[in-house]
């Protein structure tokens, strides 16, 4: 193709070098033409600088830095960013192979939409992938009651709607990225499911969503109480949507392809072995 969209990725890091490598591996290993990459990271002290400088060639802009957190690192990316698409993949997560191109294509076909998302695994520590999950068609009604069953990893933006929702809010810590597209999705935006793998979410004991459980309960209680407030409780309006998504597929889909790579291995060179196509 001639002119690929520009696709800027961000990537905020702080003390994760065991992880970076990989990370930025599968940034640079998807080949993709038209990238735009930052790496933002808040002043670590660990082997993360050894890191970035090995890749700096490859890296458009780098910064290491005390910063005020995750939130504000992302901001500090999105400031200079000039991709007609963005995401953020964080130190310690993935993207599998050609997941920019997958998006790419998403964007050229669908000019009106302006939140592109895609299926998400979980990895292990090693890599190993232990579910997978595939976005539902109902994210205009499910948002409304602050549910998004969605990866942030395999989720993109334009760069036009940032600027209507004025970036991630720095007072968040845990759920900035869900309430970065409530907002979104608030302004009755188009979007497009993207049937194919394109982010990985690595669990392990030092994610911040383990270590910081209290403030994520914290955070999610916010919007419980706003679903609420919006005249369903929020029981009621799970089973509704759980009962949505058994009837566009989604859970069975995001099923059958827990079943089919259900321990296969993905790192930032890639498959382990052959490529298997979703």
């Amino acid at each position: 193709m001639s002119s690929w969209p520009r696709i800027t990725i961000i990537t905020p890091s702080f003390n994760q070098g065991e992880f970076l490598e990989d990370t930025i591996l599968s940034i640079l290993n998807q080949k993709y033409p038209n990238l735009e990459y930052f790496v933002v990271d808040g002043g670590s002290t660990d082997n993360t600088l050894d890191i970035i400088k090995k890749y700096e060639d490859s890296i458009d802009w780098w910064v290491s830095e005390p910063d005020r957190g995750q939130s504000h690192a992302i901001n500090k990316g999105l400031e200079r960013a000039t991709g007609d698409l963005i995401n953020w993949i964080n130190s310690d997560d993935l993207l599998f192979p050609d997941a920019l191109q997958h998006m790419a294509l998403g964007f050229i076909n669908n000019p009106e939409a302006d939140l592109f998302i895609g299926e998400t695994a979980r990895i292990d520590l090693k890599g190993h992938i232990r579910s997978i999950s595939a976005p539902p068609s109902i994210l205009s009604f499910s948002s409304k009651y602050y549910i998004l069953p969605i990866g942030q990893q395999s989720t993109f933006f334009t760069a036009k709607v940032v600027k209507k929702v004025n970036k991630i809010r720095e007072d968040l810590h845990m759920l900035m990225d869900y309430d970065f597209y409530y907002r979104i999705l608030s302004l009755n935006v188009k979007y497009k499911i993207i049937n194919q793998l394109i982010g990985a979410i690595r669990e392990h004991p030092l994610a911040k969503g383990y270590f910081r459980k209290d403030l994520c309960a914290e955070e999610s209680a916010r919007y419980r109480n706003s679903a609420q407030d919006n005249g369903l409780k929020q029981l009621t309006v799970e089973w509704i949507i759980k009962f949505l998504r058994v009837l566009d597929g989604s859970i069975l889909r995001g099923k059958m392809l827990t079943m089919k790579l259900n321990g296969k291995k993905i790192s930032g060179h890639g498959w382990s072995g052959s490529l298997i196509t979703s």
